[in-house]
């Protein structure tokens, strides 16, 4: 299931925190902000012209119908807003056995991770893990969007590449072949990423 970045505000006259103010602290362009607000207090209240002005997606009269709600949800899906997948959404870290142990491994601070063998090597600056597995289990367990198979021997983390070339790709001070049947792949995600 994927969902938009976005949130819903609803205010109430009981919470100093009412929609509108947690607007103003959270609003990033990149996420869609829907208000829910009591009738009455929207015919008569200017600061939600404001809000469209700034970025608002939509305003939800309380009670909510469904019909309502919809439409609504419609607008967020036409913002083409980035996605979380939900079944991914917790999914910042894997778990690995290395060296008897169990470590957790954030995905982000992942550089490549390289086949040796049965076992693969995940290189991230502080510390390489060897870790039984193949390449395609580990490949099952790392989001698509930030990794690449670049080569049969080699997973990258897209974000870390500085450049490439005909045959390399170059991340901070290593270089990582790039099959070249993978070149054109590779360089419409790079471009687009």
């Amino acid at each position: 299931i994927a969902v938009s970045s976005m949130v819903w505000c609803s205010s109430t006259s009981k919470s100093p925190l009412t929609g509108r103010n947690l607007f103003t602290w959270t609003w990033r362009k990149s996420m869609g902000i829907v208000l829910l607000d009591d009738v009455r207090e929207f015919m008569f209240d200017t600061s939600l012209v404001k809000g469209f002005e700034m970025g608002i997606l939509d305003f939800i009269p309380k009670p909510i119908n469904i019909s309502r709600f919809n439409i609504a949800l419609n607008r967020i899906e036409k913002e083409n807003l980035p996605t979380i997948n939900t079944n991914q959404k917790s999914k910042q870290s894997i778990e690995v056995k290395h060296n008897l142990k169990t470590e957790k491994i954030i995905l982000s601070s992942i550089q490549w991770i390289e086949a040796m063998g049965d076992y693969v090597k995940i290189v991230t600056p502080k510390k390489n893990y060897i870790v039984l597995s193949s390449m395609k289990k580990i490949q099952e367990r790392i989001p698509e969007k930030h990794f690449f198979r670049c080569h049969k021997s080699y997973i990258i983390n897209i974000d870390k590449v500085e450049s490439f070339s005909q045959t390399m790709i170059f991340l901070d001070k290593s270089s990582i072949p790039l099959s070249r049947s993978k070149k054109k792949i590779f360089q419409n995600l790079w471009v687009n990423h």
